[in-house]
């Protein structure tokens, strides 16, 4: 091709001089391309294998160095290192909440370290994923939920779709050993059902009023406030009887603060819903 090209420049030296300098500069932009194409794929291949590293501080770097670059987040091998990324750090977070249990039910003193700048690294883990999760995906959206990431929609319909699609993990999590799990889950099932409004279907509504009425009635008090909480914001209507219930049960001979103010609290999440529904 580059032959027939300097033919029919002809006898003009001065074109050929012009088009093979022109012909050179091309094939060296396009070996400069081929080797910058094939460092940076040696580069996410070194990242996606930091990414499961064992230092925490090695997959910190590998995940900053991905997350300022726009194109290799898209690459479906580096988004699926960041799902397992996500899976990781939250089964290593959950150790640390059972570490901590442990020590305060032997009474042992001081409690595994965690810092505000795990909390950021994790926020932006949580926006990263959220940029390419499919929503509609059991294992993915249940990785998120795993990780405490809010699941609903500003659409109506489409929070509706993650709320049965995400279903059966929440579930899971609400009946787990593991109070934090215990507490994600009816955070993110009461914010889908005042999203999904009128357009879920009513089995699943119901599961997920089971769910909130469970945590309302769970023996850790962080539980119980999270659902309070969560209602005084987002609840319905049909979860006041429930909330009755707690705000007029006895706290018992051995209730601490909290236990008395979650019930005091649970009051005011009855008025909250009352007033935003337009109740008296």
């Amino acid at each position: 091709m580059i032959a027939a090209i300097l033919k029919r420049a002809g006898q003009n030296r001065s074109l050929q001089t012009i088009l093979v300098g022109v012909i050179a500069a091309a094939m060296i932009a396009g070996l400069c391309f081929s080797q910058d194409t094939s460092a940076r794929s040696s580069d996410s291949t070194q990242l996606v294998a930091n990414l499961r590293s064992n230092d925490p501080h090695t997959r910190v770097g590998a995940f900053e160095q991905i997350r300022s670059n726009a194109q290799m987040v898209q690459d479906p091998k580096v988004q699926s290192a960041l799902f397992d990324l996500l899976d990781l750090e939250t089964h290593e977070g959950n150790d640390r909440v059972r570490e901590g249990e442990r020590r305060r039910a032997e009474h042992e003193e001081g409690n595994p370290e965690s810092s505000d700048d795990d909390a950021m690294y994790m926020n932006d883990l949580l926006e990263t994923v959220e940029s390419f999760v499919k929503w509609h995906d059991p294992h993915e959206i249940c990785l998120l939920a795993k990780a405490g990431a809010g699941l609903d929609s500003p659409d109506e319909r489409e929070s509706a779709v993650r709320a049965q699609v995400a279903l059966p993990c929440l579930q899971q999590l609400s009946k787990s050993n593991l109070f934090m799990d215990r507490l994600k889950a009816v955070g993110t099932s009461v914010a889908l059902l005042a999203r999904a409004k009128s357009s879920l279907d009513s089995t699943t509504v119901e599961a997920m009023r089971q769910m909130v009425i469970l945590a309302l009635h769970d023996q850790r008090v962080e539980v119980k406030w999270e659902a309070v909480d969560s209602l005084e914001r987002g609840g319905r209507s049909d979860m006041i009887p429930a909330l009755k219930e707690l705000a007029e049960s006895s706290p018992g001979p051995d209730a601490t603060k909290d236990d008395i103010a979650v019930r005091r609290n649970a009051a005011k999440a009855i008025s909250a819903i009352q007033q935003r529904e337009g109740q008296k």
